[in-house]
């Protein structure tokens, strides 16, 4: 395979940047995103003054007020933020027409076929910085890599507002070999213990074991972290258009057991997802939930409708339904909700005595959109506010 030059761009605390950007009063505060105190829900993102407090994203809300009392609470805006992602694209896609967004505020950019008409990679991450500064007057860490994993490495290195840069394999040992195995992206802290009470502390350790020892240990994602730690990556930066679902997923701070928490977890994921399928006018036909265990097994469960939809308590109800039907035998780490098949008509067939009243119902779901839209999410109650 041909030298690959991939750009990861990580926005610095993306939702609360862009409320401190709005309304500069913030600047300085610990504020935090999410659900308000009196509220169940967990932190989406914060301020580095709030991280300070230790506060941190998947945080239960609770947990977070009490070590930030004196902090800033706001539910997030998701529309705002997504505007400000658009805007984002649209500088990326002066470098390159393959990205990859990885989520409202990060993605993969390679740039092999076209550094070198803004002076190679390094420059063109510079300017791709540059203009997010001056235009959006945000900050972005910024990686460069040899691909997709040492790239998202690289822009870890040097946060906040860093740019870094991983030319080769040999840079990625001599940048990572003495360091922690649980720097890797996908080593969390049980397998981190698991592999630590084997000997394995360090990525130079790691690199000394086999592959057939860690597939023993960690099953198929023994191979995966047998590549990672040598600097392998073979994954192609897929480009947004060909992208087929829409997801989102939430790493809890501490696994957990509480259903409330999961539940509320699971509800923001849907409304957020749901607004999004409204905004596009689209409707998905499939729909999958992703639960990932303190041992890091992750599972998925999906399920086809019948008939499409964008209603956030159709969806909820079908996650609900799988989310019953899998294990509870370990405390959960991550879940995660995402929707695909889309079309653009709910693509139903209808009775003569069901046409009008499919109209009303759609008419209905716009205006409530819209007055969403305008005024913020919380304007209307949503029927999923009742599930909590």
């Amino acid at each position: 395979m041909s030298e690959r030059k991939i750009i990861h761009v990580d926005m610095d605390a993306f939702f609360a940047s862009v409320e401190i950007r709005d309304n500069t009063s913030l600047k300085g505060k610990p504020l935090i995103i999410g659900a308000k105190p009196q509220e169940r829900g967990v932190v989406s993102t914060c301020s580095y003054e709030a991280r300070r407090f230790g506060v941190k994203s998947g945080m239960s809300i609770k947990t977070a007020y009490k070590l930030c009392p004196q902090g800033v609470y706001m539910h997030p805006d998701i529309r705002k933020y997504e505007k400000v992602s658009e805007e984002l694209r649209k500088i990326f896609y002066r470098y390159s027409f393959k990205i990859e967004p990885a989520s409202l505020d990060e993605a993969y950019l390679d740039v092999s076929q076209t550094a070198d008409l803004f002076s190679g990679e390094y420059n063109t991450a510079l300017k791709i910085k540059n203009d997010i500064r001056n235009e959006l007057c945000l900050s972005a860490s910024v990686g460069i890599g040899y691909n997709m994993l040492t790239a998202k490495l690289a822009s870890e290195e040097k946060k906040p507002d860093g740019l870094f840069w991983i030319k080769n394999q040999k840079e990625f040992n001599d940048t990572f070999m003495n360091r922690s195995i649980g720097c890797l992206y996908g080593i969390g802290k049980v397998t981190v213990k698991l592999l630590e009470s084997y000997g394995i502390y360090l990525i130079s350790d790691l690199q000394s074991t086999n592959m057939d020892f860690l597939t023993s240990v960690l099953g198929s994602r023994g191979y995966e972290i047998y590549l990672a730690c040598r600097g392998i990556d073979e994954r192609e930066v897929t480009p947004f258009y060909q992208s087929k679902s829409e997801g989102r997923e939430i790493t809890f701070q501490y696994d957990t057991r509480d259903f409330k928490l999961i539940n509320d977890t699971i509800i923001n994921i849907i409304k957020e997802l749901a607004f999004n399928l409204n905004e596009q006018k689209l409707w998905c036909r499939t729909l999958t939930l992703k639960i990932k265990y303190r041992d890091m097994h992750t599972i998925t469960r999906a399920k086809t409708l019948d008939n499409p939809t964008n209603s956030s308590k159709e969806i909820y109800e079908s996650i609900l339904r799988l989310y019953n039907s899998v294990p509870k035998n370990q405390p959960i780490r991550l879940v995660g909700v995402s929707l695909s098949h889309f079309c653009d008509s709910p693509s139903i067939q209808l009775s003569f005595s069901d046409i009008n009243l499919s109209q009303k119902d759609e008419k209905f779901n716009r205006l409530v959109h819209e007055l969403k839209k305008k005024y913020g999410q919380e304007v209307i109650k949503d029927p999923l506010d009742f599930k909590r």
